[in-house]
């Protein structure tokens, strides 16, 4: 496969990767449908966004060009870092998950790996084969690490997504069970 034929493959993978996050994210989507409970923003949700920033801020600030186009990339990233933040607090006030550190740990790991990885794949690939083809084994090494990231992390991100959601649903029973019986 060559280098062209990588790139033009890339909307096509993007594509691809959405049933990927689907599938990683389902229990708590199912939660949120579920419960339906209110959108609430904690002040560790806002201090998880603003780690979530830095990070693409940080990379973005490492190209070496004109100004504007460092603006622009800035500006699409912080949009889009904070869109996905924001659906995923959403999703978790509904689903009833109100412990701080499953509520970080989601955003500050689960979001990063689910997202990252699997929008990062396609250009994976493509830095794989270019790497092949011209015989940078740094960028074949690099490309290799993280699609292995990936392919680790994403049943991980699932599996602690699942237990976030059931320790939520625990939660809510023993909630239950306590207004129960503080009403008899």
């Amino acid at each position: 496969m060559t280098l062209a034929a990588a790139i033009l493959a890339i909307p096509f993978l993007l594509l691809g990767c959405a049933p990927i996050i689907s599938w990683a994210i389902k229990p708590l989507t199912q939660a949120a449908a579920r419960n339906r409970g209110p959108s609430q923003f904690t002040i560790a949700d806002f201090l998880c966004l603003f780690v979530l920033i830095q990070v693409p801020t940080a990379l973005i600030q490492m190209i070496q060009t004109n100004s504007r186009l460092l603006l622009v990339l800035t500006g699409v990233a912080w949009l889009l870092v904070g869109l996905a933040w924001a659906y995923g607090v959403g999703q978790m006030s509904q689903a009833g998950i109100r412990r701080g550190r499953h509520r970080a740990g989601y955003l500050l790991l689960i979001f990063p790996t689910v997202f990252l990885s699997v929008m990062s794949l396609p250009f994976c690939m493509v830095a794989l084969f270019a790497g092949l083809e011209k015989g940078h084994m740094l960028l074949v090494v690099g490309s290799l690490m993280l699609i292995a990231w990936a392919v680790v992390g994403l049943p991980l991100a699932r599996r602690f997504t699942c237990y976030i959601v059931e320790t939520a649903l625990a939660d809510e029973r023993t909630r239950e069970q306590a207004h129960e019986s503080d009403q008899e």
